[in-house]
């Protein structure tokens, strides 16, 4: 299954043309971000839709938690082609109000297009209970059946690289002779084919 996660939102726009005219969505993808820059961590929500129908159309998306009602709103929505021509929109920071976390549970996605039209899709959010209470010294000790990833960016921050940390990476010279204008590194901490993402404070590579 493919993962629509935070860092997807950087991707450039493509734009199609499809033949339907109503909303219409096939799928949902979400993968909620913890980031240990600071401690306790941030705590952010990215969810994309797979849309059957023109995605240009794409109006805005409603998220809501069955289970306490907390609702969320995004009209700024980013839209884009995979490499295999399927259609995407979603929001890539979706964050709780101050003090509050995001609930773990059940979730119903409305999607509007901008002719009024609508469909919806159900998705689950679910992580570790002690997540929150972790720092970034307890990993990968503190997050059981985890996978590592690394995440290269630029000095200004766009992701260049996403993935398992390649095999000659023997140190940080080598990911900048395969990236050279790469500035830092984060170290991710992943659960269930990245639904859940842990990021570690960046690591400077030059």
């Amino acid at each position: 299954m493919r993962k629509i996660a935070l860092f997807l939102f950087i991707f450039s726009v493509l734009f199609f043309s499809c033949s339907q005219d109503s909303a219409q969505i096939a799928s949902a993808e979400s993968s909620l971000i913890f980031d240990y820059s600071e401690n306790p961590p941030d705590m952010r929500l990215a969810v994309f839709v797979n849309s059957e129908s023109d995605v240009r159309l794409a109006s805005k998306i409603k998220i809501v938690n069955k289970d306490s009602g907390l609702e969320w709103n995004c009209g700024e929505l980013v839209k884009f082609e995979d490499k295999n021509k399927n259609s995407w929109a979603g929001c890539a920071n979706i964050v709780a109000a101050f003090g509050m976390k995001i609930p773990a549970g059940e979730y119903v996605l409305t999607y509007f297009d901008m002719a009024g039209d609508e469909d919806e899709i159900s998705f689950y959010v679910d992580y570790p209970e002690n997540i929150l209470n972790l720092k970034s010294e307890d990993f990968p000790d503190g997050l059981d059946y985890s996978e590592k990833k690394s995440a290269v960016y630029t000095k200004d921050g766009v992701l260049l690289y996403y993935g398992k940390e390649k095999k000659e990476w023997k140190n940080r010279n080598a990911i900048l002779a395969d990236y050279k204008n790469a500035g830092f590194i984060r170290t991710c901490y992943t659960l269930k084919n990245d639904s859940v993402i842990c990021l570690m404070p960046p690591e400077n590579l030059e």
